[in-house]
């Protein structure tokens, strides 16, 4: 006799105790075909049109996921007054599903180009290997060490995509080439064609209201619009507006694009992408200033004296504010924030006190994560909202020092190899620098939804490094006729 009871048991617990197994088995199947597949693809694009892929896929998945959040922006006071307002991931299922399949895209095209480059043997040049290197150093202590030896040990696969995506760049640093980026300038005005139509047909979600520190005179509002904050859409706009005045892409900038662009800069309220869109206009125009005027060592000079222009204006205004008794100059700097800093003196507190806890390997990668926020009752935070502080309590002393290195041989390499990309790779490692002070650019937690300018800059380096090696003749070339004066 049939015990169909016996046998309904045993496929339930097949279906519960294999199903597991088999989908492992599936997706082991599947991937090796997914990554070979893609590899032969991709082979058929050239490196700059893979470059160019990987980034538009970065900016139009960011403008997906928050598109399909379903996401209600809030006044200050309502979230004052309701801190657990709005306190979950703004999410819905489409919006993860987007999220994911970028995800998935980004890192398949990222997988098949180490493939790649491992089938064909390649080498990597030498200061392309350094300044990815210099990339892995921070991602070593600032992820891994903080990861196994923090107050908090939170392993977690998404740490490892931004590195994976990062070297699979810098193998194609030669991708990074004018082409690429006239690409990127039409997918970076997704964000800001997306983000006015949105403010229009969905206030709730592009706008957020009653913004006390707004500088538009009758316009209390802050342009978000389809991105994760008002900054984040303030750099890419900023970008883009730097970008289109770039001589390195086009001689005459389109008037439209860049007054579309500076719009949605100025509705953002950025100030940190104002600043640094000032920076980065003045020195991509004087770029083509002194590579018209000047020649030899006296181009670089006049480069470096434009750098330190630039930081020493900074520097001048930064006292000014500090050291000025002038009534209207602190009204001034308590409408933009200064002294209270939105808030933010208490998240730098408590990510202090982290560091403070345990000084040589912080926190751990999940510092300010949704279940961090939720144990400190500071739902809104996301971040310490300064990068050297949030290295600080992530990552300690080490991390510290792992991310002045990476940043100095990014700033480094950007400064040496500037006519390569016509300025451009300084511009928006200044602009990463900029941003360090009021965000934390640099964490390394997802690549959709995390800070555009990193990769874009790093991507500019490496690009500037690969154009400045393939210029620069070999050993073999430089003495071929004295090998072929003693035939």
């Amino acid at each position: 006799m049939i015990d169909f009871d016996d046998i309904f048991t045993s496929l339930l617990s097949a279906a519960f105790i294999g199903g597991p197994f088999a989908a492992a088995l599936l997706l082991g199947l599947l991937l090796p075909v997914a990554l070979v597949g893609a590899s032969l693809l991709t082979r058929q694009l050239s490196p700059s049109a893979r470059m160019s892929w990987i980034f538009g896929l970065m900016i139009v998945g960011s403008v997906a996921t928050v598109a399909l959040s379903g996401r209600v922006l809030l006044s200050e006071a309502e979230l004052a007054a309701h801190p657990f307002a709005g306190s979950a991931e703004e999410t819905t299922r489409s919006s993860t599903l987007a999220s994911q399949l970028t995800t998935a895209l980004i890192l398949l095209l990222a997988g098949a180009e180490i493939f790649n480059w491992v089938v064909r043997r390649s080498r990597f040049e030498g200061r392309t290997a350094r300044l990815w290197a210099a990339m892995m150093v921070y991602f070593l202590f600032s992820i891994v060490v903080s990861g196994a030896f923090g107050t908090f040990r939170n392993p977690r696969l998404n740490d490892l995509y931004v590195p994976f995506v990062l070297t699979a760049v810098a193998l194609l640093g030669s991708g990074c080439d004018t082409a690429m980026w006239g690409r990127v300038r039409w997918a970076l005005l997704v964000p800001a064609v997306g983000s006015l139509i949105a403010a229009v047909v969905a206030p709730k979600l592009a706008l957020a209201p009653d913004y006390y520190q707004s500088l538009i005179p009758g316009f209390s509002k802050r342009l978000w619009g389809l991105s994760s904050h008002a900054n984040a859409l303030g750099i890419f706009a900023a970008a883009a507006l730097v970008l289109e005045l770039s001589p390195m892409l086009r001689k005459r900038p389109n008037l439209l694009v860049a007054l579309l662009q500076l719009t949605v800069l100025v509705l953002t309220q950025s100030k940190t992408a104002w600043i640094g869109t000032i920076i980065g206009v003045l020195l991509v125009r004087w770029f083509w200033v002194q590579e018209s005027v000047f020649k030899g060592k006296k181009r670089e000079m006049a480069m470096v004296a434009a750098v330190v222009a630039c930081v020493a204006l900074a520097l001048i205004a930064i006292a000014i504010g500090v050291f000025s008794d002038s009534p209207r100059v602190i009204r001034l700097l308590d409408r933009i924030g200064a002294f209270t800093a939105t808030g933010r003196t208490a998240i730098w507190q408590v990510t202090i006190d982290e560091f403070n806890a345990n000084p040589w390997t912080g926190y751990g990668p999940s510092l300010w994560d949704l279940y961090y926020r939720f144990q400190h009752g500071m739902m809104q935070a996301g971040q310490a909202h300064n990068q050297f502080v949030q290295i600080l309590g992530q990552a300690g002393l080490l991390g510290l020092l792992s991310m002045l290195f990476y940043l100095g041989t990014l700033l480094v390499y950007a400064m040496t190899h500037a006519a390569a990309s016509k300025g451009w790779a300084l511009v928006l490692v200044l602009m990463l620098l900029v941003r360090c002070l009021s965000e934390s650019p640099l964490r390394m937690s997802t690549i959709i939804g995390s800070d555009w300018i990193h990769f874009a800059a790093f991507a500019a380096v490496a690009g500037a490094v690969a154009v400045a090696t393939k210029t620069q003749p070999k050993p073999l070339a430089m003495h071929a006729h004295l090998w072929r004066g003693s035939v």
